[in-house]
């Protein structure tokens, strides 16, 4: 059941990537805003990726459930 999560995720993923760069091939101000909007999500994943741990006491999520 989780591996069908996974590839749920990872298709809308896909999905939303192509729907993005639809959007920003459209006009050079959507570009921007998609761009900004990209940067914005790498950026929170990086965050996350480093500040995992101190994020799950803030959150009171045990490691082993993370």
């Amino acid at each position: 059941m989780r591996a069908m999560y996974l590839a749920n995720y990872f298709v809308a993923g896909c999905i939303a990537s192509s729907f993005l760069g639809w959007v920003a091939s459209l006009h050079p101000m959507a570009f921007r805003a998609v761009l900004c909007l990209l940067v914005a999500i790498a950026i929170t994943w990086g965050l996350s990726w480093l500040l995992d741990f101190s994020l799950s006491k803030l959150l009171k999520i045990s490691v082993a459930d993370l």
